[in-house]
Formats: C-alpha cells, structure tokens, sequence
C-alpha cells in the first residue's frame, strides 16, 4: 500500500466526518427544489426566501455594506429614534457580504444557503471531544448523529439565516480545545497552538453571536474556569486558562458592569416578569415560549426512550471522563431551558444529545462480549439515526416563517410609496418590511420592548379613526420620548395615559384645549396650550399602516398589550379567528372546508372547528366594504364577518368588532383618513394615513 493510501486508510475517520457534513448539507438543502421564490426585479432570477423573520435584519445590513450605505445614511429601523447601525458590522452580515461580492452570487441566494454550510461545521467539535471517549468508528457516529438533531437541523437549514448555525459550534469548539489540552499538559506545540486557538475562538465568537456578548462572556468564562482548575496542578496549562480568561475580559465588546444587569435582564425577559408599566413582551413572542414536552424531546432527541439513553450515556461518561460532562454542562442546561422555558434553546442539545447517545453506546460496547456488542452497537447506531430522520419536522422545513403571499406585496409596495414614507407595524415582520419596502419602520424584533409594543398596537386597539390617526402622526413626531413625557404626568399609569390619549385625540385641537383647562386643574391657559401643541403636531411624513395575516392572528396580543392593567398583571385576550381561504360559498347551507377542518352554517347561525361548537349573534356578509348582517335568535354571543370577494372569515367576540384594527381588516373602515394603497386580501393589506388636519 502506497503512503497517501496508508495515511488515508489511518485517518479514515475524517474522511467519514467529512461525509457526515456533505450529508448534513444535503439533509439542511433538501427542501431547495420546492422552496418559495420570488422574482429579483434587478437580475430577474428567482431567489430563495429567508426562512426565519430575523434573517432580513442581517441581509439588510449584508446590503448596505455591498451598496456602500452602511454609516453614510439613516438606519431605517426603529423610527423616529432611528439609532446606529452597529460598529463594527455583524459578522455574518460582512461574511455574507463578501461571499457575495467575492463570487458574483445574489446576496439573497447566499444567506439562504450559508446557514446550512456553517451548521455543519458543529462535526469538527464533537468529533474531536468524542474521539476522546472512545475508539473512531464512535467519532465517526457522533458526527452522522450531531447533523441530523431535528431542530439544529431546522435553525442552521435552508434560509434560516441567523447567528444560530455557530452559536453552540463555537463554545463546543472551545470545549473540545480544553479538553485536549488537558490530555496534552506537557506538549508545548500544541499548548502553544491550543492557545492560540483559544484566544482567536472567543474573539470570534464575541464577533459572531453580536446580540448577546454577556451570554459569549459567562459560557467562554465557564470553559477558561473549568481549563484552570481542571489543570491547576500543571503550570503551563494554568497560564494558557488565564490568558484564556483574560482575553474573554479584554474582548468583551461591553463594560463588565453591563454584564451582569443584561443577564439579568434576559431571566426577566425569558420568565416573562411584568416591569412597572407595561405587558412583558416575550410571552407573545412564539420561539419564547417552551414547546409542549413531546414536541421539545422529538425535536431535539427524537423520542424520550433516546433522550433517557443520552441521560445515561453522560452519566457514564461522568465515571469515564469527568472532564466531558463537566465541559458540556453549560450546555446541557441551556438545552433543558429550551424544553421547559424558551423553544430556541433547543440547539445547545445537538450536542449533547450525539455525545450522550455515543456514551451509552461506548458503555455497552466495552461491556458485552465483542461477538454481541459489535452487531448490538451497530443496530443501536443505525436506530438512531433513522430515528432522528423521522422525528425531521417536514411541515417547519418547508415553509418560511414569512410566506411568499405576503413577502411579494411587501416588495411591491416599495414602488408605490413616496420615497420619504414611514411603515406604521407591528414588531413580527419589522425586519423584513424594512428590507422590502426600503423605508423605515417602527418596530422589530430587537426593539419590541414592552413600551414600543404596547404603543405600535394603540392605534388598532383605538375606538375611532380620528384616536388612530392622532396617536400615529403625535409619535411620528415625538416617539418614545413623547409618550415618556405623557405617561410622566399620569405617574407611570398605562391605563390613565392610555385612556386620557383616547379622549383627547377624539376632538379637535381647539375642543381639547378646552377639555384640558376644565379637566387638569393643574394646568394654567399657557401650559394648556403647550400640551395641546405637543399633542397635535403637524404631518412630518406620510405614513402607512401595515395589517397582515400574523398581525390579525396575533390580535389577542396586541389587544392584551393595549388593556393591561399594571395592578392586575393582566390584560384582556379577546377571541379572534381567521378563517383564511374559503372554499366556494353556497347560496345557502354551509360553507365546508375541504380538508374538514371547519364548517360555517350561515342559515342556522353555527360554527364547527378545532373541534368545537359556537353560536352566533350576528353573521356579517361584505362585499365592496359594505354589510349585510344576519341577526340570529338563539343565545350566540360571537360574531362572524365574511368577506365574499376575498374569501376569508373572522370569528370574534364584540370586544374588538368596533376597533380600528378590525375594520380595516375587513375593509369596512369609512373614514377619509384611512386610505387603501394596497389590498391582497386575507394576507396583506397596507393602508395610508392621512393627517386629520391635512385640509386636501
């Protein structure tokens, strides 16, 4: 045999490690041929979707810097405080930047594709700690199984462009450095090369995971800690942790004094503690919330049977390498937070759960006699992974999070504003209407804190047209400072403020000045007039609305939001049901979906769906903004509007039938200040704002 073939034959695992990412490639692309496209107007290609909603906050970043206006112009998010872009850039926005510069790809068709590349990278890793465990065709397996975790597949898959597809490889990687410097204690070249790795791993990953430098700062801290006193007894590898730790301290993008009140911060947000004034945001927010048990095990471990092997497995290797569980605790506690506090933690499993499964492989295989333990091991290696490809979520893998029906307007719309318009939203789509339209909005998904989100809702939870536009062009104007300044005089009361807004931008500004004078005894004719200035600016821009399908799904939440009470420590969820894409109306009977899902009958006034029955009060027909009501006498409470020529159905409750919100949605707004500019139905409508004082 040939030396290339000798050495091949002896570093044969690699070759196999290196397969297992082509096939994790393959299993995060597999979806490419039916992904949603939509067509680049400049290149006339069609391009990928992102996947996630967060993607379009980097791809639009990616974007400045290839078009030159990162720094130079206005950011377009958050208005009108309008903050920096960040110094220095994202790296994931540079690196996909440069990608696409570098090879001429579509800057779209790069972020879609990257994220599958760079969450195959996590096999380096978790090879190289499992290598440690025990003998190669055991490395080899822990690569296969750590690339087909189902849900790390999902957050590093197909148009999931995100931090997450080196969140966990870069500490695992740290990980797997410490552990073989403590194999290694007295071999200077590699404590020297370690070192440096160590060093250049955490510069990296304060660079990389750039939404949270206090989380890189106590993982990277934990692994530098566990490196000295794991090694304290040999002084080389005592000086390669502290300088270790000292570059996580001198790295560290934020002051020390920061660390601890935004780690504190993020418990509070993740517990979804209320603060002082408003609704905790991250009860509303879906990957923030815990997915049932079941769910959360298949996700990660495919089935409770494998996650209690892998349970085991760590215990095991607990008596067979301390350091590796050990080193794999912060870990494994983040990944246990992912199945009972907040979903998107579930990728610290990925490599637990293959680390653990090749534990309690290993334990069985040097246990047994070789003539059962070999084909046991064997079948328990092929049962896993086929167990993992069939716990796959097909359904999330799909689709993206934003659909095509409603990224396709967005785009669109950017032809069909003035250049200098602002988009009114809510937080979900914040990022990519932003990118999309080109024009800056008000909320997204790293401003929504509970102040902006309570306030991006007032106008849809408002009562009257004249409430809605007065509120939008007043924070046009003065933004969160001005409803500071508001709430300030109410004593930090929402529901006073909240209720004193609804009152004053219900009149005209001459009447209001009145009301203020005869009603805030405090306030002299001077002071009045101040107010009253400052509460009915004049139009700085035009303004647009924007209403979509996850907005009217979500409308529980911005109606909790607007109606909390800070004694109660609640708001009011109303019931609110679409009933998107209607089959065929019949002249009369029922109206049945296909799939069975839900029936409507409209002569007896009666719902079915999700397996339940409801009765209603009233059954409103509309065509061309108009109602044709049906009133029923039996004892319904709810309300059901059917929109004809659209095709869809709201099933509500009276608390919001009369909110600005919902007429617009259903199109029965009938008010000059409301003006549709674009209307595609049940998925995305977006409605000009007039000012009521604009005189044309």
């Amino acid at each position: 045999m040939n030396r290339p073939l000798q050495a091949l034959y002896a570093h044969w695992e690699w070759l196999v490690i290196f397969f297992a990412a082509i096939l994790g490639i393959y299993w995060r692309l597999m979806d490419w041929s039916q992904w949603p496209r939509i067509i680049d107007p400049q290149i006339g290609v069609a391009l990928p979707l992102l996947g996630n909603a967060d993607g379009y906050y980097y791809l639009g970043l990616a974007r400045d810097l290839i078009e030159g206006l990162y720094g130079q112009t206005p950011w377009l998010r958050v208005f009108p405080e309008q903050p920096l872009r960040p110094e220095p850039a994202p790296l994931l926005a540079v690196m996909t930047a440069l990608i696409s510069r570098w090879t001429a790809s579509p800057l779209q068709g790069v972020a879609a594709v990257l994220p599958a590349i760079l969450g195959v990278l996590i096999v380096v890793p978790t090879a190289l700690i499992s290598r440690t465990i025990g003998s190669k065709w055991l490395t080899t397996l822990s690569a296969i199984l750590v690339v087909l975790i189902p849900y790390y597949a999902q957050r590093s898959g197909l148009g999931w462009y995100d931090t997450d597809a080196l969140v966990v490889t870069l500490p695992l990687a740290i990980s797997a450095i410490v552990i073989i410097l403590l194999d290694h204690p007295k071999n200077p070249r590699i404590l020297l090369t370690g070192g440096l790795f160590l060093i250049g791993l955490v510069l990296f990953y304060y660079q990389w995971w750039d939404q949270a430098p206090q989380i890189v700062f106590l993982l990277s801290s934990y692994l530098m800690i566990a490196l000295l006193i794991l090694g304290w007894r040999q002084g080389h590898l005592r000086i390669a942790a502290l300088v270790g730790l000292l570059s996580v301290i001198a790295f560290l993008p934020i002051s020390l004094n920061e660390v601890w009140p935004r780690v504190f911060g993020i418990l509070s947000y993740l517990a979804k503690t209320p603060d002082a004034v408003f609704s905790p945001t991250g009860i509303a927010i879906g990957e923030q919330q815990p997915l049932p048990l079941w769910l959360g095990i298949k996700a990660c471990a495919a089935n409770p049977a494998m996650l209690a092997l892998v349970l085991f497995g760590i215990t095991s290797l607990g008596i067979k390498r301390p350091q590796v569980p050990l080193l794999l605790a912060p870990f494994i506690v983040i990944g246990l937070a992912g199945i009972f506090v907040a979903e998107r933690f579930l990728i610290f499993m990925a490599p637990v759960i293959a680390i653990g499964l090749v534990g309690a492989i290993d334990f069985i295989y040097t246990r047994l006699n070789k003539i059962f333990a070999l084909p046991l091991a064997i079948l328990l290696a092929a049962a896993f992974s086929a167990a993992l490809m069939l716990a796959r979520d097909d359904q999330a893998m799909s689709q993206p999070v934003i659909p095509l029906e409603v990224i396709e307007p967005m785009s669109r719309l950017s032809h069909q504003i003035p250049q200098d318009a602002v988009i009114w939203n809510l937080c979900d789509y914040g990022y990519a209407l932003t990118y999309w339209t080109r024009r800056p909005t008000i909320c997204d998904g790293s401003s929504h804190s509970p102040a902006r989100r309570t306030f991006t809702a007032f106008p849809l939870y408002a009562d009257t047209t004249q409430q809605s536009a007065r509120f939008i062009h007043f924070y046009l104007r003065h933004g969160i400072q001005g409803m500071d300044r508001v709430l300030q005089y109410f004593q930090n009361n929402w529901p006073r403020a909240r209720d004193f807004m609804l009152t004053i931008y219900n009149m005209p500004p001459e009447e209001a000045k009145v009301w203020l004078i005869n009603h805030l005894s405090s306030l002299s004719a001077d002071e009045a007039a101040q107010w009253i200035e400052f509460l009915f600016p004049k139009q700085e821009r035009p303004v647009y609305i924007i209403l979509d399908r996850q907005t009217m799904r979500n409308t529980h939440w911005w109606y909790w939001f607007s109606t909390w009470d800070p004694q109660r420590k609640k708001g009011i969820h109303p019931y609110y049901i679409l009933f998107p894409y209607l089959p065929e109306i019949p002249k009369q009977g029922r109206i049945e979906d296909p799939a069975g899902l839900f029936w409507i009958d409209w002569e007896q006034g009666v719902v079915q769906f999700r397996g339940r029955t409801e009765y209603l009060r009233y059954l409103n027909w509309i065509e061309d903004g108009k109602r044709d009501q049906i009133e029923f006498d039996h004892s319904g409470y709810w309300i059901m509007d059917i929109l004809i020529s659209d095709r869809y159905a709201i099933l509500h409750d009276p608390l919001t039938h009369g909110k600005v919100g919902h007429l617009l949605y259903t199109q029965t707004i009938d008010s000059h200040l409301f003006e549709p500019a674009m209307i595609t139905g049940v998925e995305f409508q977006a409605w000009k704002v007039r000012h009521p004082d604009d005189p044309n």
